[in-house]
């Protein structure tokens, strides 16, 4: 199956293995987020580094509209999630550099799950979608 946003061009529903791919890139990404934040990487190289992986798996896995979207909307929607739940005491981070809340890479690990999600939406449905053809 192959979905058609307006007026672009197909975007196609990606296989399993490509699903699998993007998930294990954003898990390894997050891995390596806490890895750095723990060495004490200096910040402006953690943020290289990461917004790098978000930018790498975009293009690899999904420079669609659609996915690009979902990783700006998850980029800053998550951080704003998470700064909610730390004013609740129910979340904190070891060096939350922003404004007291979350640390100030974490957007690009949100961005970097993008991709992953949106394939991962677009498998699913075409299996739902196929089973009930």
């Amino acid at each position: 199956a192959v979905r058609l946003p307006r007026g672009g061009k197909p975007t196609p529903v990606p296989t399993w293995p490509k699903v699998g791919v993007g998930i294990a890139a954003f898990s390894l990404q997050y891995f390596a987020s806490g890895a750095m934040d723990h060495l004490g990487t200096p910040v402006l190289v953690e943020h290289t580094v990461l917004a790098g992986w978000a930018a790498a798996g975009q293009l690899l896995l999904d420079a669609s509209p659609e996915g690009v979207l979902t990783s700006a909307l998850t980029a800053v929607g998550g951080p704003l999630v998470e700064a909610g739940l730390v004013r609740l005491g129910m979340y904190s981070y070891a060096h939350a550099d922003f404004a007291g809340l979350w640390a100030s890479w974490i957007p690009w690990v949100y961005a970097g799950g993008g991709a992953a999600v949106c394939n991962l939406a677009r498998r699913v449905r075409a299996g739902l979608e196929a089973d009930d053809g």
